[in-house]
């Protein structure tokens, strides 16, 4: 067994690349419509000042879309990592 075949076989796929395609994907269109949802709603605003942004925020109906929308993109961005890393990662023991 010491061919290419004997060195790859039982290495197969970790059948997770689905998974996580789907979820990369699902996480990119929330972070879209909750992004134009706040440039929407911050362009909206008659004031730019502290107690303006402050009040709109402190809104239940303001504050929960940004909780999901930090949620949201941090999540992406765990997945975005993960690709990366698991893509581009050099493994000395496989040289």
């Amino acid at each position: 067994m010491s061919t290419e075949l004997g060195r790859v076989r039982g290495l197969g796929s970790a059948k997770e690349g689905a998974h996580h395609w789907w979820q990369q994907k699902v996480t990119a269109g929330t972070n879209l419509l909750l992004m134009v949802w706040l440039m929407a709603s911050i362009a909206l605003l008659p004031g730019f000042d502290y107690s303006t942004v402050r009040m709109w925020l402190s809104s239940g109906w303001v504050a929960v879309p940004m909780i999901l929308l930090i949620v949201s993109v941090f999540t992406h961005f765990r997945l975005g990592l993960q690709t990366v890393i698991e893509d581009y990662q050099h493994d000395s023991s496989r040289v």
